[in-house]
């Protein structure tokens, strides 16, 4: 079990760092790219949320929410290191 939870963690991280990247491009209004990811997640969810509903693992759940928050995260610390290099103060 531990490589299926680990495998849904890497989704998970993986799907929320490309929300995260989806929410910059709305706030920097870059139309086309917000679009794209916009849509490309929803297919993504309705894929993910699929599988853990046929699964209904409690593990495979928590593996996937654990990875959806380092996944912000690890965008999020990101961007606020970049943006102090460009903008410093």
């Amino acid at each position: 079990m531990i490589l299926p939870c680990l495998v849904y963690f890497v989704v998970g991280l993986a799907r929320d760092a490309m929300a995260a990247l989806y929410y910059r491009y709305v706030s920097d209004c870059q139309a086309g790219a917000a679009g794209g990811l916009g849509g490309g997640l929803t297919a993504f969810d309705l894929s993910i949320y699929g599988l853990l509903i046929r699964s209904w693992s409690p593990e495979l759940i928590v593996s996937y929410s654990l990875g959806t928050g380092v996944g912000t995260y690890l965008i999020v610390k990101l961007y606020k290191e970049t943006s102090h290099v460009a903008h410093p103060g």
